[in-house]
């Protein structure tokens, strides 16, 4: 095999040497050269592409013809008529034998610029220079190209100069017919002149033996060299290196039967195998590898690469676990690069070390006693001042607490030192370091963005190491927002496996501890979890100790301590953790602490400061978005309302404690906050699928909780034992009725005081008198007064609604108001502009279905007649107008304009001039709303989930305003019972219901009347229709005709 010289290298002289006849003009010389050192100039370290690809069998390496012609074929020549193209070829088919090509390469010296001593020579002896040519420089890249190929070829023996020859024949091959159609006058051989002259073919006897079926033939040693080979393998150690993983078996036998062509590089060969066997986790295999890669290096290199020898071989032992065989290789790896002064290595060396002391202490011992590698501020020094590239000391000081600014502005150098140095190779750690520091400050969210980052935009060409770093750090933030119920499927025999594997990295030890002292804690294992904290306590090195680990463990100690009926000595730990973390700012290890803090508080009956400590943290907690620290918070807080609230209900004790004075409205508050938390608890549980803490929540419940539970059997029993479920049901559905007190208390109301704003609502209960029944009330005032607050646009807004359901013995409650058809309400309004606002369980949490609440007296312009004058009046419309082209930009829908839609039915049922009546409302003409504007797509409501129901006031007119609300129900329409109740209410004053109202489900009637029964059917409503316009009884349509 050729060391240097391929066909691909004989077409670029070529290429040379036509340049250098002058017949390459001025406009073409710049890309013509630009291709040309391109191909010759060696690759530098860096500039070689780093995409991975697979080697493939086109010899990518070598310039082909194809590229060739891309290139020349459009940059003519000095002669007319003839492209660079077209000259190259003659050139190249001009050597027609192996003679030729020897004559070429012993003539090529002649376009390079003899040396001083041969001009000198020339001048004395009276010799003419020859004058025809452009000379090349002997130093330029194109004079040093020619030299050494000349020289390369003067060094191959007769069989490579022949398999040369060939390889060349074969290289021009597809050129025939293109170099034959521009000379066809030609009559060359394709092959060989020689074969020409003779009357023969390349198929003939004589061109079997010499060429063999050439054309046919895949002699792949002809077209790669020594030099080639050897860059190669030097591109596949770095792509081994840099990404870190095996080498694909495509890579491999590639590289194998290149290497059985006879490459004179086993060196590399062998270091390929070490990398490939050390990733395999082939101890034996890759040590043998690395020996014997070294071995030949020291001999063929005088020894200047034996340190790099020796830290291999200890990050090897180190790999497999042998640290003291990876500590004396590593010392004598620095001794050795420190005689030869190689600073590179020695850099690392240090770096390395200074890393390995800080996880393993005990295996440095014995070095730090010797004084070899100085101090550690000595050795931090002299790592901060040589390895700029790679300054990431935020991990080391967030280990050791100190100052959080100073960790960030390590952080920030070490960022803008891998930005400006282009350090691509170094973002994943980075990022990796980034993502470690914001978890530890409570900040994971932007945790997980780096992580996201990494995946984004460097994942690309990194080690394979750094993706499963980042992808174990994404599992650890997404392990406490995932499901946590995976505890209750561990067995100890996993845990047993897991310490049986011999794992070697730290963290992944620490991390498996933890996981196991968790399951014996909910096993109830509190002997067994002691034991594990204790021996992780003895095992880790005080000056090693990461503040992280020992605030956990405090925590767990607490907890158990707790647990067992020791709640002064888990008290002592719970606050040595607290300070601790606070004072090294581990902000989920403070909020951990605090909430083991809060559960030795409690056990101490000091429910008051437990919970202010935990109300405190909470939207720390809820910010750190970890789950189940969450839901057990929440169950503190519930055990510490529900203890404040039995304190409420007495005056003394027997122990001799100061109790609150009995005070029914305080207890009434703290169990309803109890009650809220229990709900909050239960989603958290539910969201990481933890059935134990499920069970908790449920069994915490009140009374009430199973009340509403028998209630709901109840209701869907009695659906399933009358079949009402196969036939639409004709009955009503209530929702909310203010007749019980319970009902008021149940709802919340919502203002735009929570802004800032100045307008109040009140949801009052009215007791029932001798003219009406008992109702809540709805009242307020509206101001559409900005606060000082740059922040807030608009205001002027008043709402209320029903408190979550809550929960029953099968999850979340809700109602199922799927079977009907209209949602009716029973109301005295004063006319201004109310909405009606339903709330599911839909996908996105905020989306309201709105429709106008139209009564008859719903007034149609809700502003005030006495305007100020005609200018502000213009004013307020055009404000109106721009505030409706942002909240409807598709126009305002008709259930929410000021004409109620042709579906909408108002009954007449009143009490007096300005009584009780009652609204019916269609569930499909409800309108997708999110905070106020109208959302594309429409999707209908989630009839069979809803969440909520309330009212809003939202018409920004100022003053105040009263509702008043008796009930909401679901409805098919108004049947007789319905009827018999508004008399009830409206008393001896109550009109007639509209026809189109009142339903006839429970009459005789046949199913499918004859034709005469349609006609008399028919005559009746109309004598009716003209009754109601005597009376004065007005329905949609009149209300609509007159507001019109």
């Amino acid at each position: 095999m050729s060391r240097y010289l391929t066909p691909s290298k004989v077409a670029l002289l070529c290429l040379v040497s036509l340049y250098t006849e002058g017949i390459v003009p001025n406009t073409s010389a710049v890309p013509i050269l630009s291709f040309l050192v391109a191909h010759i100039l060696p690759v530098r370290p860096g500039d070689s592409d780093k995409s991975s690809r697979a080697f493939n069998r086109d010899r990518n390496h070598a310039v082909s013809m194809d590229e060739l012609e891309e290139v020349l074929a459009y940059h003519a020549s000095s002669i007319p008529g003839r492209s660079v193209w077209d000259l190259l070829l003659r050139k190249m088919w001009s050597l027609d034998c192996c003679d030729a090509l020897e004559s070429f390469f012993a003539d090529i010296h002649c376009i390079v610029e003899k040396p001083r001593e041969e001009l000198i020579y020339e001048r004395d002896n009276g010799i003419v220079p020859v004058m025809d040519r452009m000379l090349l420089s002997r130093s330029s890249p194109l004079g040093a190209f020619v030299r050494r190929a000349q020289l390369e070829f003067t060094r191959l023996q007769f069989h490579d100069s022949v398999r040369l020859w060939r390889g060349f024949i074969k290289y021009r091959l597809p050129t025939y017919r293109a170099w034959a159609r521009r000379h066809p006058s030609g009559g060359q051989s394709a092959v060989d002149a020689n074969l020409a002259e003779l009357g023969l073919d390349s198929g003939s006897y004589l061109g079997q033996v010499i060429y063999r079926n050439i054309e046919y033939d895949s002699d792949e040693e002809a077209g790669i060299s020594t030099k080639d080979v050897e860059q190669l393998l030097i591109f596949q150690v770095e792509e081994l290196q840099r990404i870190g993983g095996r080498v694909p078996d495509e890579v491999r036998d590639q590289l194998e039967y290149i290497i059985s062509t006879g490459v004179t590089v086993p060196s590399m060969s062998h270091y390929i195998r070490f990398l490939d066997a050390w990733k395999a986790g082939d101890y034996p295999s890759s040590f043998d590898n690395l020996h014997r890669y070294f071995d030949y290096t020291v001999h063929s290199r005088d020894r200047s690469f034996y340190q790099y020898a020796l830290l291999n071989l200890a990050i090897l032992h180190a790999d497999f676990g042998s640290y003291a065989e990876a500590v004396s290789a590593m010392q004598e790896a620095i001794s050795i690069a420190r005689e030869s002064h190689d600073m590179n290595c020695l850099n690392f060396c240090m770096s390395w070390l200074y890393h390995f002391g800080k996880a393993f202490p005990e295996e440095m011992k014995h070095v730090q006693n010797t004084g070899m590698l100085g101090s550690e501020k000595e050795g931090l020094a002299f790592l901060k001042a040589k390895a700029k590239e790679t300054e990431s000391w935020g991990l080391l000081m967030g280990k050791k607490g100190e100052s959080l600014a100073s960790v960030f502005e390590n952080v920030v150098k070490s960022s803008y030192l891998n930005l400006t140095k282009d350090l691509r190779t170094t973002m994943g750690p980075q990022l990796l370091l980034e993502a470690s520091l914001f978890s530890r400050i409570g900040l994971t969210h932007i945790a997980s963005l780096h992580c996201d980052i990494f995946r984004e935009c460097y994942a690309k060409g990194a080690p394979v190491e750094d993706h499963l770093k980042i992808a174990y750090r994404s599992s650890q933030l997404r392990w406490s927002q995932k499901s946590n119920g995976s505890y209750r499927r561990y067995t100890a025999g996993r845990f047993t496996v897991t310490q049986n594997i011999g794992i070697h990295d730290i963290d992944l030890i620490l991390q498996l501890s933890f996981l196991e002292i968790e399951f014996r804690l909910r096993r109830g294992h509190y002997t067994q979890a002691m034991a594990i904290v204790e021996d992780i306590a003895q095992s880790i090195q005080q000056e090693n100790f990461d503040v992280l680990t020992q605030i956990r463990l405090l925590c767990y100690k607490a907890r158990i301590l707790e647990k067992t009926g020791l709640p002064q000595r888990g008290f002592s730990m719970a606050m040595r953790a607290a300070s601790i973390a606070h004072r090294s700012r581990v902000l989920p290890g403070l909020w951990e602490a605090i909430r083991v803090l809060a559960v030795v508080l409690l056990s101490l009956h000091e429910f008051e400061a437990a919970s202010e400590m935990m109300e405190s943290i909470m939207p720390q907690v809820l910010e750190l978005d970890d789950r189940y620290l969450t839901a057990r918070s929440y169950s503190i807080l519930v055990d510490a309302n529900m203890g404040l609230a039995g304190e409420c209900s007495s005056t003394s004790g027997g122990d001799g404690r100061n109790h609150k004075t009995a005070d029914p409205l305080k207890k009434k508050e703290y169990v309803t906050r109890a009650l809220a938390y229990i709900d909050c608890s239960y989603d958290e549980y539910e969201a990481i699928e933890d059935v134990l803490g499920q069970s908790r929540c449920l069994a915490a419940k009140p009374p009430g909780f199973f009340k509403k539970s028998t209630e709901e059997l109840s209701r869907l029993t009695r659906i399933a034992w009358n079949t009402e479920a196969l036939s639409t049901p004709t009955k009503p559905y209530k929702l909310l009725d203010f007749e019980d007190e319970s009902s008021v208390a149940s709802c919340k109301t919502m203002a735009d005081r929570a802004v800032g704003g100045f307008s109040t609502a009140d949801l009052d209960y009215v007791p029932a008198t001798a003219t009406e029944p008992a109702h809540a009330r709805f009242h307020g005032s509206i101001s559409t007064k900005l606060p000082n607050n740059w922040r807030v646009e608009r205001t002027g807004y008043a709402a209320f609604r029903n408190r979550d359901k809550g929960y029953w013995l099968f999850g979340r409650l809700f109602w199922d108001v799927d079977p009907y058809t209209y949602l009716a309400l029973r109301v005295k309004s004063d006319g201004r502009r109310y909405t009606i606002n339903i709330q599911s369980d839909s996908i996105v949490e905020t989306d309201i279905h709105q429709h106008r609440l139209y009564t008859r007296h719903h007034r149609v312009h809700g502003r005030p007649s006495e305007a100020s004058s005609p200018l502000a009046a213009a004013a307020e419309a055009s404000e109106v107008n721009d505030i409706n082209d942002k909240l409807y930009p598709g126009g305002i829908p008709p259930s929410l304009s000021d004409i109620p839609p042709a579906e909408t039915i108002i009954s007449a049922t009143t009490s007096g001039s300005a009584g009780w009546e009652t609204v019916l409302l269609p569930f499909q003409s409800f309108v997708r709303t999110n905070y106020g504007m109208i959302i594309e797509p429409q999707h209908s409501l989630l009839k069979n989930r809803v969440k909520s129901i309330g009212i809003g006031l939202t018409d920004r007119v100022e003053g105040p305003y009263d509702l008043r609300i008796h009930r909401i129900w679901a409805t098919n329409g108004i049947s007789e019972e319905e009827i018999e109740e508004e008399r009830r209410i409206c008393g001896e004053n109550a009109l007639t219901v509209d026809e189109g109202v009142r339903t006839l489900w429970g009459s005789k009637k046949e199913a499918f009347p004859s034709a005469e029964q349609e006609a008399e059917d028919k005559k009746k409503d109309t004598q009716k229709v003209a009754e109601k316009k005597v009376t004065g009884t007005k329905g949609l349509k009149g209300l609509k005709e007159e507001w019109e």
